[in-house]
C-alpha cells in the first residue's frame, strides 16, 4: 500500500511500504490503513508518516492524503 501526501505547494510525496501516521493532538494518535477514517487534519500539528522511510509534515502544508493500491 502506498501513500501519496499532496502537498498545498503543488508537490507530491509517496510514501512506498506505508505503515502508519504518528501525531499528538490532544493525546497522542496512531493511524493505519483499517482506522485511517480516524484521521484529523488541523493546521498546526506536524504528522509523522512511516512506511519505506519517514517524513514530518505540518497539517497546514497538507491538502490532502490518497491511499493507493
Amino acid at each position: 500500500m502506498k501513500l501519496a501526501i499532496h502537498l498545498r505547494n503543488e508537490a507530491d510525496i509517496v510514501i512506498d511500504d506505508f505503515e502508519k501516521i504518528e501525531y499528538q493532538y490532544q493525546q497522542s494518535h496512531i493511524i493505519k490503513r483499517d482506522n485511517f477514517s480516524d484521521l484529523i487534519l488541523t493546521p498546526t500539528t506536524t504528522y509523522n508518516f512511516q512506511g519505506n522511510r519517514l517524513i514530518s509534515v505540518l497539517g497546514s502544508d497538507i491538502l490532502y492524503l490518497e491511499l493507493l493500491s
